[in-house]
């Protein structure tokens, strides 16, 4: 998802910034805030359903073995979150740019930083504020409560909160546009 989720959201506005539709998008009567939840759910529904296209192989399996569906649905739940995060960074960085390739590759960067939060904590026995906020601020620690099968409040209002962050800077870019 890290690299595949920007490369789908890289067109979501820099393409529209690139054919000039971007100007007509603004002049439309919708508010900014509409084109970027718009933009947003048209994303993270089409990797949503990329995603759930491929719960048919444990469900197909599942006739052959028994398994706890409990943790797989949590691991979906956590993957869509994790989707929807990666797809308001992509939409972000799609924002921020009129070229393609530079979109992806913010995005990415976006999205690796994001992922290896936590790898900056440094361990060690000292465990300082610092470390234990990148930790918490880290994508793979609260998707890896998702992965074990736990729900965990928390994790759900993390996730929650970087796509609501992401999609209002979004919406600020796109805000500051109309104005120039």
């Amino acid at each position: 998802f890290v690299f595949v989720v920007p490369a789908l959201t890289m067109r979501l506005l820099a393409e529209e910034k690139r054919l000039r539709t971007y100007d007509l998008l603004l002049t439309s009567p919708v508010t900014a805030t509409h084109i970027a939840v718009g933009k947003f759910l048209a994303g993270w529904g089409t990797v949503a359903v990329l995603t759930l296209i491929s719960l048919a192989y444990p469900l197909a399996t599942r006739g052959l073995a028994e398994f706890p569906m409990g943790p797989l649905f949590s691991a979906y739940l956590g993957l869509l979150l994790v989707a929807g995060v990666y797809v308001a960074v992509g939409l972000f960085a799609s924002s921020l740019t009129e070229s393609i390739l530079l979109s992806v590759v913010m995005g990415l960067l976006f999205n690796i930083l994001l992922w290896f939060l936590a790898q900056g904590a440094g361990g060690g026995e000292s465990s300082t504020w610092w470390s234990a906020a990148l930790e918490y601020m880290s994508v793979g620690q609260h998707f890896l409560n998702f992965i074990i099968g736990a729900i965990k409040l928390n994790s759900l209002v993390f996730f929650v909160s970087l796509m609501v962050l992401f999609v209002f800077l979004t919406q600020r870019v796109v805000e500051s546009s109309r104005w120039r």
